[in-house]
Formats: C-alpha cells, structure tokens, sequence
C-alpha cells in the first residue's frame, strides 16, 4: 500500500492534480483513500478531481463518474448530459438485498456465482467504459451503498475481467479504519492531509471570501481561530462572518459564538415571520437527528408548520450553521457546531427524543436502532423496549453484513456490563451466531433457543427469535418435527394479533405501535412451510389477506415499502392456491410489472413458469409454452440461473403433450406419451425434493396412460423411495401429501382395472369418497363427478383404454369450465410451481 502526505493548500492541490492525471490516463490505484481531520479538504479534493475528470473527458466517456447519494450511486451531475443518454444513471441494491431478509423463492443454490450475475447484471449498462465510485464521509454512508460496496469488491477481479474495464474507488475519511472494507482491490493508495496552519487559515480566508486586511491586523484573531478550529475549514467558514467586525475576545470559545450566531439567527427569523421560540426549536431539534434531515422530517418531530420549518433551515444555511446536499436534505456544517446545539437542546428539551423516537415509529418503524438509540438517550440506560429494539437492529444488521452497526449496538449495550442485557446479548448473539454457521447439532441449538425464553423479554423480540429459529430449522432440518409445528403456532398468533412493546409512562403520549414489518417478516418465513409441508390453503389464503392489509397500512420507510410489495407480489405469483385458476391472470400481470419494473429477473422469470403452470390447467397450452419460452429467453439475456429449471421443462413437455392430444387420435397419442415419457426421464436428478416427486408422478401417469403396468410400478417404487414411505397411494397415511395419495389412489384403481381386480379397486373408489386434497378444494365438484364416473366404469366391470379413462371418462359438454377437461382426467398430470423458499 502506497502512503503520501500532503501538507497545506498547495499540498491539496498537488493531489488533486495528480489524481485526476492519474483517472484520465488509467493508471490510477483501485482503491486511492483520502484521510484527514474534519475539514481538512476532503471533499474538496474529491469533488475538484471529479469536476476536473469532466471538464477533460466530455467528448469520448473514458471515465464515468458515480457518487454516494442517499442509499443509492448516482451518476456524477456535473457529467455532460448530451454523452450519457445510453448510461444508466443510478446504480442502487437489488430490492430483494435491499430488504436485508431472506425471503426470495428463487434465490439460487449456487449463491456465489448467482451474486455475481446479478451484481453483472446490475452494472451491464454502466461498465461500457471506466468506472470511478467516489464514496465521500465514507463512514458516514447509507447502509445499503456500504453493502453494495462490499458485493463489488467480493467480485471485482471478475467483473473487471468480464467487462474488460477499470473500476476505480475514491474514498474519504477521518481514519484509516475504511481501508478494511477495500482489501480486495490489486492497488490501494493512502493519502493523509495535514493539519492546516495559520497561514494556511489566511490564505484559505483571502481565497475563498476575498477579504482584504492586512494579516498584522487579524493575526491574534486568526491565532485564535486556529486554536478553536484546529484544522477545520467548515469551522473556519462558520467564524469568518465575525472575523472583522468582532475583536479576538469573541472567539476565545467556540459555543459562545455559536450561541452568538443563533441569537443572530432568531432576529433574521422575525423578518421571515418565524418567531424566536420556534426558530430555537427547529435549530436545536435539528441537532439531534443522527443522519441528514428534510424541513418534513423536522416538522412532523417539532409539531410546526411544515413552512415555518423550511424557512427556518434555509435561514440557518444562509448563517453558515447547516449545509444542503443535492437531495435538498440538510446537515451541519461541522460536528462540533451540532455538538453544542445538541448540548443545550438536553438542557432545554429532553423530550425531543421522545418525539424523534415517535416519529421513527409511526413514519419509518424498521429504523430500530434510531428508534432505540432516541428512547436510551432520553433515559440515559438501558430498558427491556430499548434492548428489544437493539436485537431487532442487530438481527437486520447481520442480514446486511453491517459491521458499523453491530459494533454501535455493542458499546451502547456494552455500557452496563454488569446488568443482565448484557448477558442476554451475548446469548443472543451465540445463537445468531449458530444460525449463521449452519449448526448441525439439534439438541444444542434447541437448548439455546429455550434458554433465551425470558418472560422478561418484550414481545416483539421474543417473536424474532421465534421467527429465526423457525427459519433456520425449516431449512436445515426435517420439517416434520413436533417442535417446528408448535413454533409454527405461535408465529401464525404473533403474524395475526398486535405485537408492541410495552413502553413505561413517559412525559409525553407515546401511541402503541404494531410492529408490522416484523409481522410481514414472520408471514414470509412461515408461507412456504403453510404450503409445502402442512399443504394448508386455507391458512395461506388468511395469512395472504393479513399480508395485503399490514401492506396497505404500513406507514415506513422506503426499505419498509420494498418489503411489503415485494412479499405481496411473491404472493401474487402464487395466486393459484388462493383464487381459482381462471382468476388468476390479474394477479400474475401484477407480479411480472413489478418484477419487471425492479428488474428482479429471476422472480420475473418464475412468474411466467407460474403462470405457464396455470395455462396448462385451463388448456391455454400454446401460451404456456411460449411464456416457458420467453422465461429461459430473460434468464440467459440477464444471466441468471433459475432454480430447478426442470420445473421449466416439466411444464414446457406436458403442456407439448395436452397440446398433442387435443389434435391426434389415440393411436398417435399413446406413441406420443411414451416419447413424453423420454423426456421426463431426463429431467430426473435422483434427488429428493418436490421437483423429482412431481416429474416422476408425471411418468408413472402416462406409463399407464399407454399400459405398461411393470414400469409404472418400478417408478412408483423409485418415487417411494424416495419419499421414505411405503405406499404413495395409501390415503390413509398422512405422513404422505395428499396431492400425491389423491393421484397414485387414481392410478392403482386404474391398474386394477386394467387387471380386471375390481374388488380392489372398489376397496380404493370407497375410501376416495370423501377424500379431497387440500391443494384442489376449489375443485371439488368436479371431485364428485369423477368419482361417480369411476364407480359406474367398475360396477359395469368395463375397460377402459389410457387415452378414454383421461378424456372420456366423464361426459363434458361444450360449454364445461375451461378447467373440467384437466380435473376431469383419470390419469391426472401436474404442472409445476415455486411455492418455498427454493
């Protein structure tokens, strides 16, 4: 690692010109950092390279320029405008990592080079040449553009390899402890500016504001300054406003003159129809947002007029207390000016706190650690609402990987080491911990579970640690454990009924507030194993309406918006197992806007396998196939790998093969069948999982659709074997999912038909008179007229071929449901559909 320092204004401009050489011709460091003192030049090195790269790169884009804004990279504004019209010109987190929560039914089980495709994805259009991201106050960033730096370096040797450009990072700080979060790059250079001097004050002064006076005239004050300042130059230009009318007493103290400077404030208010009181409100509640604040923001806080508070800021920049970034959000000019405003807000108005704390509730409720640092600082220790609110930090914080606010919720819990919290934290932190690595000793992880049971603890939390046992433990282990149902059951109670933290008496009101991010949480983590295991629609379809409502009525941040609508339209996606299938449609066009809108490619690309699975069922077999098509189309244009693509090839063949049969005679359709049956085959990766289960039900189908017993038997053999159970088709067992008893119960009378042993299969059609697999409830009327069908066929001991038992057995008149002709059929067929996490 290279190390320069720079001292002075002439240092600063040295780097800024050997910088911006260094872009232009390509031969700069990966990663160049800049470290300094608060106001040392910073930024203004930063700003003036960038500026500098445009004003020489506007004809050719050599070098396109983005910089942290909000929690997304913005394309530099200064670029010229008429050369970027192919640029994109944001680069932000994926909505799904943005969320911080894995709730994806399509995230790839190779997770590594899925990352990279759609990090590669993401940055397609931007690499088309030299990329440099300026990462200004790098400590001070957006959480989600630190995690998106971090996925950036985990592949940057490849990206540059894949695109064949440079990406470049500039970065500043007031430590070193930034160069961490870089290592991957090949190069890295370090560069310190040094303190200013006085001299450097002065010629700062006679630069920047043009003021004229002899140096022996303001030397004492300038002296002063430096000793107040230090080698801050944003304290410098809040100083220099008094620099020639004050004597050099007046700057013996910087909070004297900041108290100075909001009296002055307060006049300029009255001219501006803002009242004394109001303007000292707005400046000092100002003081204690922890990140940079709007004139609504403050407004909702202070309980103003939303114009008296814009103007009151504006007011405030104009006296060099606050600055404004290119969002219009402002911020104070130096950390040292907001310290003392902030210092005399807790002497004024300590309830301020309660009111910022109210506010992150009711407006951004995810926020957890703002909402739980502004309850600690009103308090001044540690409480169960305040330490409940921390675990629901740490937790998303371990999501993003974000090290900075696991370690802010460390030393504010590391505080009272002597109190039980902090014994508790350390707990939960094991168990997280556990969860993260995969543990694979059961008894272990379910002894530190029950040992976090503490009815102490508040409810929300104890609903969180209930959500991520469950998660983990779905996942990781056989889902048919007692345990799992019984937590299960107390997840559906916390999704369904408020859950809020009990807060003490406070001196101001403090509204109850239903935690709904962490109950749509909860819904996500528990859906997949309400459907896939339980195979309960009925209590999908509930905790589906619960989802619409809490997302409707959620009132959050804009990370809290991207959970809901993402989670609605997964939802959405599945609409098949809550309306019927001829209702479907809108809730699939909702799903592919979204998706396609946010470009999440492979939930798009799922969609349309969805939707392919509900087109075969109601005979829209060219379509089916056609969005089979276009979802392998998206996936190689976006390079993304789809989980189980045999799913999109189990539909694509059995929709080819309905489709066939509606215009062949039997005799070609029963050498069609065993050609589909080839292609089936294929697709078998002698796996247990869902996907084989499904496709191997396919071929024992149409194995008896075209007579052959023996290999019928020997895939239901496979199949039960793979399933760990002894007869598929015995519907008394419950140990197996009735879609597969309701089928293989079908397939056996079929077989003994065909073997003329009709006391057996009467045996069977009796036991399936009441019998109806969850999954296709709404269909049971045709449920009935199957079974009657059956019950005829087997008292007339009549013999039905593969090709009639399927499309003959019941009599459809022309007008019958576009759904009869699928449910109708003897020897039913499946499509398949992503319904869990994978």
């Amino acid at each position: 690692m290279k190390e320069n320092k720079y001292k002075n204004l002439e240092g600063r401009n040295k780097l800024i010109e050997k910088l911006t050489q260094e872009y232009i011709t390509a031969s700069a460091s990966e990663a160049t950092i800049i470290l300094g003192n608060h106001g040392s030049g910073k930024s203004h090195v930063v700003f003036e390279v960038i500026n500098r790269i445009h004003s020489k790169n506007r004809q050719n884009n050599k070098l396109q320029v983005y910089i942290a804004e909000g929690d997304k990279l913005s394309l530099y504004e200064n670029s010229s405008k008429s050369s970027v019209d192919n640029i994109e010109t944001t680069i932000s987190l994926p909505i799904r990592w943005g969320i911080g929560v894995d709730i994806a039914a399509s995230v790839s089980t190779k997770k590594n080079d899925s990352q990279f495709n759609q990090i590669s994805n993401l940055l397609k259009k931007r690499f088309s040449s030299d990329l440099l991201i300026c990462l200004p106050d790098y400590s001070k960033l957006d959480n989600k553009v630190k995690y998106l730096i971090e996925i950036l370096m985990k592949n940057i040797t490849t990206l540059e390899s894949t695109f064949r450009h440079h990406l470049y990072f500039l970065i500043s700080d007031v430590d070193d402890s930034c160069i961490k979060d870089f290592l991957s790059c090949s190069t890295i250079e370090k560069n310190v500016l040094e303190d200013y001097d006085e001299n450097d004050i002065l010629q700062y002064l006679t630069e920047k504001h043009k003021i004229i006076v002899k140096k022996k005239d303001i030397e004492e004050k300038i002296k002063q300054i430096k000793k107040i300042c230090a080698s801050n130059l944003k304290l410098v230009d809040f100083l220099y406003i008094d620099l020639v009318e004050q004597n050099v007493d007046f700057f013996r103290a910087l909070d004297s003159v900041v108290t100075y400077r909001l009296g002055e404030l307060k006049k300029k208010g009255l001219t501006r129809n803002v009242n004394e009181y109001d303007m000292e409100d707005i400046i000092l509640s100002s003081s204690i947002s922890l990140k940079n604040f709007g004139s609504q923001e403050i407004a909702s806080i202070t309980h103003k007029e939303t114009n008296t508070v814009r103007e009151s800021l504006y007011l405030a920049q104009k006296q060099a207390l606050l600055k404004k970034n290119s969002l219009n959000f402002y911020s104070f000019a130096c950390d040292e000016i907001q310290k003392i405003l902030k210092k005399e807000l807790n002497d004024k108005n300590k309830e301020r706190y309660l009111d910022y704390y109210n506010y992150y509730s009711n407006k951004e409720q995810d926020q957890y650690f703002l909402r739980a640092y502004y309850l600690w600082a009103y308090n001044g220790y540690l409480k169960d609402d305040i330490f409940a609110l921390l675990i629901l930090s740490y937790s998303e914080a371990l999501s993003f990987n974000n090290l900075e606010q696991i370690k802010k919720i460390e030393r504010l819990i590391g505080k009272e080491k002597d109190s039980y919290y902090y014994d508790d934290f350390e707990a939960i932190k094991s168990f997280y911990n556990t969860l993260r690595e995969g543990g694979s000793d059961y008894d272990k992880l379910n002894g530190m579970y029950h040992n976090l049971q503490k009815d102490y603890f508040e409810i929300p939390l104890k609903a969180e640690l209930a959500r991520a046992y469950f998660h983990f433990m779905y996942r990781n282990y056989k889902p048919w454990y007692l345990q799992l149902k019984q937590i299960l059951s107390q997840l559906v109670q916390y999704a369904e009924e408020p859950i809020y933290l009990v807060l003490l008496q406070y001196p101001i009101e403090m509204p109850i507030v239903d935690e709904t991010v962490l109950k749509l949480r909860i819904i996500y983590d528990i859906a997949p194993y309400i459907l896939d295991v339980l195979n309960n629609t009925e209590l999908f379809k509930r905790i589906y309406d619960l989802s619409l409502s809490l997302s409707r009525n959620i009132q959050t941040s804009q990370s809290s918006k991207s959970i809901a609508k993402y989670m609605e339209n997964v939802f959405n996606r599945k609409a098949f197992l809550f309306v019927n299938q001829t209702q479907c449609n809108i809730y699939y066009d909702k799903a592919k806007k979204y998706f396609y809108d946010n470009q999440i490619w492979d939930e798009y690309c799922i969609t349309l396998i969805c939707e392919a699975g509900t087109d075969i069922v109601i005979q829209k077999y060219n379509e089916a196939i056609q969005a089979c098509r276009k979802a392998m189309q998206v996936s190689i244009e976006n390079e993304i790998s789809i989980p189980y693509p045999q799913k999109i090839l189990n539909n694509m063949i059995i929709a080819d093969f309905l489709r066939y049969e509606q215009s062949h005679t039997k005799k070609y359709c029963f050498r069609y069948a065993k050609k589909t049956v080839k292609k089936l085959r294929k697709q078998l990766q002698r796996i247990s999982c869902a996907t084989e289960f499904v496709i191997l039900t396919n071929i024992c189908s149409l194995s008896l659709y075209y007579g052959n017993i023996s290999e019928y038997l020997k895939f239901k053999k496979y199949l039960e074997h793979l399933m760990d159970c002894d007869d598929v088709s015995n519907i008394e067992d419950d140990d197996v999912d009735d879609f597969y008893r309701y089928y293989f119960a079908w397939f056996e009378v079929y077989r003994y038909i065909l073997d003329e042993k009709w006391e057996s299969a009467t045996e069977i059609t009796n036991l399936l008179g009441d019998f109806v697999p969850s999954l296709f409830q709404k269909q049971e009327v045709f449920w009935d007229k199957k079974l009657l069908a059956l019950k005829e066929i087997i008292l007339n001991r009549q013999i039905l071929d593969g090709y009639d038992f399927c499309n003959n057995l019941v009599p459809l008149k022309r007008r019958s449901s576009e759904l009869a002709s699928f449910f109708c059929r003897g020897l039913m067929l499946s499509d398949l559909q992503y319904t869990s996490y994978d």
